[in-house]
C-alpha cells in the first residue's frame, strides 16, 4: 500500500548527525531501503523533516520501513495511507455502493 511517511528529526539529534557528517549517509541508506517514489525535505514545527511516499507491501514490512527513522535519527514518525488519482478513480464502484446503502438507510429511517 502506498503510504506517506513523515519523519521529524529532533534538533539535537539532527545537529549531531550533521556535525558528525552522518546525516546524508543515514538519509541515503533510508532512501535506498525504502525506494520511495518521492522524497522531500523541509522544516516543520522547528524541526528538520522528511516526507517520503513509499509502498509498504505488507504489514510485516512496517518495521523495516519505520525503524530506521527511530533507530538512526530518533524521529517522530507518522504514516498515512495514500491513494493516487488512479486509485481514487478505481474506487468509484465503492463510492457508488456506499451512496446506495446510505440512501437506503435514509429511506428506511423515514418509515419508522
Amino acid at each position: 500500500m502506498r503510504c506517506i511517511i513523515e519523519a521529524k528529526i529532533p534538533v539535537e539529534k539532527g545537529n549531531t548527525a550533521i556535525m558528525e557528517d552522518k546525516m546524508i549517509g543515514i538519509t541515503k541508506d533510508i532512501i535506498e531501503t525504502l525506494k520511495p517514489e518521492a522524497a522531500y525535505f523541509y522544516a516543520k514545527d522547528g524541526q528538520r523533516t522528511m516526507m517520503m511516499v513509499a509502498d509498504i507491501e505488507e504489514a510485516d514490512k512496517i518495521p523495516k520501513t519505520i525503524e530506521p527513522f527511530w533507530i538512526d535519527l530518533n524521529c517522530d514518525v507518522q504514516t498515512y495511507p495514500a491513494m493516487s488519482f488512479e486509485d481514487l478513480q478505481n474506487a468509484k464502484p465503492d463510492f457508488e455502493n456506499l451512496i446506495k446503502k446510505s440512501k437506503n438507510r435514509k429511506l428506511a429511517s423515514n418509515y419508522r
